[in-house]
C-alpha cells in the first residue's frame, strides 16, 4: 500500500489459529471470525484489517482517503477514529 514517504506500508489482518478459532472455522460464520479477530487482538495479537489501517494512520503513514477506501468497513474505521478524538 503506497505511504507517504513513497515507500510501502503492510495492511494486513492477522489471526491467531487457537482451538476456538479452528471451531469457529469450522462452522464457517464470518462474522465470528471477525468478531473474535477483533476481540483478541488485545491479548493474542491478532488484528482486522481496520486495526491495521487504523495504526497506520495513527502513524501517519497513509492519509485518511487511502485508508477509508481500502476499508470494508468505513463505519468502523471512523468509529476506531472517533474513540481517540479524530
Amino acid at each position: 500500500f503506497p505511504s507517504h514517504d513513497n515507500g510501502k506500508s503492510g495492511i494486513f489482518e492477522l489471526m491467531v489459529n487457537d482451538s476456538k478459532m479452528k471451531k469457529i472455522i469450522e462452522s464457517q460464520n464470518v462474522n465470528l471470525i471477525y468478531r473474535a479477530i477483533k476481540e483478541n487482538s488485545e491479548n493474542l495479537g491478532m488484528r482486522s484489517l481496520n486495526q491495521s489501517l487504523f495504526q497506520l494512520m495513527l502513524k501517519r503513514k497513509i492519509d485518511f482517503r487511502s485508508a477509508f477506501e481500502a476499508s470494508e468497513d468505513p463505519e468502523e474505521l471512523d468509529s476506531l477514529l472517533k474513540k481517540v478524538g479524530i
